[in-house]
Parts: structure tokens; sequence; C-alpha cells
């Protein structure tokens, strides 16, 4: 699985239409960052309210600590807004110094931005620093991002192609090309 994930990330990373930056896979479209720090870390209790009652996509490692909160409360506020002037699947971050932002074009593009703040949270406990102030717009630049996966030869547990849509859901891969070739059997009907 490190092997295709080594392949994939360097597919990604070649992609020269994204500025490369080592913190996020693949590379954001738009990131202005500040020399400041937010009074957020890993550590941070994240709040999230959405004025306009979204649900929060699914979260991963570093964001499923995050709970629902109330306008007074919350620090943390998203929405998704097909008005916005960016492409499908996109999103706009605005990480300030006590409160961030979350502004999506659609429900993909809300998943993703939580998917990069998933990032951010775990570039926090690895640096033990907190997080920097950012302002991240980012989008796509194939609506359809897909692995091909053959398993014609070699068939793992399932548990192993739970783990790797995990993974893959991670660095924004959205499609999975499966070869089964001889794996099903086939019957013929009258």
């Amino acid at each position: 699985m490190k092997k295709l994930l080594i392949i994939l990330l360097l597919l990604v990373s070649c992609n020269n239409q994204f500025k490369i930056d080592e913190t996020f896979l693949p590379g954001l479209n738009n990131i202005e960052k500040k020399k400041e720090f937010s009074n957020f870390n890993y550590n941070s209790d994240l709040f999230a309210f959405s004025k306009e009652g979204n649900f929060l996509p699914e979260l991963m490692k570093h964001t499923k600590k995050i709970k629902i909160g109330n306008e007074e409360n919350s620090n943390l506020f998203f929405n998704i807004d097909p008005k916005i002037n960016l492409p499908q699947q996109g999103y706009i971050i605005d990480i300030q110094k006590n409160i961030i932002e979350i502004i999506a074009k659609d429900h993909e593009g809300l998943f993703y931005s939580f998917v990069t703040l998933n990032q951010i949270l775990y570039t926090s406990k690895y640096q033990k620093k907190n997080i920097r102030i950012n302002y991240i717009k980012d989008y796509p630049a194939l609506s359809y991002r897909s692995v091909h996966i053959d398993v014609k030869h070699h068939l793992e547990k399932k548990e192993y192609y739970f783990d790797l849509i995990d993974q893959l859901a991670s660095i924004k891969i959205n499609g999975i090309i499966i070869e089964f070739e001889d794996k099903l059997e086939w019957s013929e009907r009258c």
C-alpha cells in the first residue's frame, strides 16, 4: 500500500498547475500565509456551526473531535454557497486569530475543505505549533480523480480496501476503477 501511495503522491505533485507545498497533498491553488499564528492548534476545541443548517461532512482522524456548536460558542463557521466564484468542488478556508471560516461551492467542496483542515491539524500536531493564519482558496484541476486497482492476480482482505479508500480520500482521490477479471464467478443464463 505504501508503494501505491508514493506513486499517487508523485503523480499528484507532478501537476505543475499547483504550487508545491509539502504540507498539502495535492498542492493548493492559492494559499496566502501570514507570519502570525492563530490561537488554534491540534489540541484546540473546535465547535462548528452553519447558519444555513449544513451538516458536517465525514470527518477524518484529526478533525473527528470537532463538535457541533451554536452561533455564540462556535469558533469554526462553515457554509455551502453555490454562488461563490469557484469551480465545482472548490472551497475557501480563512484561518484568523480566533475564528476559522469555511465556504464551499458544494457538498464535495465542503468535504475537501475538511480534508485540508485535517492536513493542517496534522501539521500542527507534528510541528508542535499553532496553526498559521492562512487564507486558502482551492479547487481541483480535474473533477474526477481516480486510481486503477487490478485485483485479477492478487486479492487482499476487505479491511485493506476499506483502509485504502480512507487513505485515497485523504489525498482527495474521488474514484476507484477496480479490475476484477476472473475474481467473480460467471454463470450463463438460459
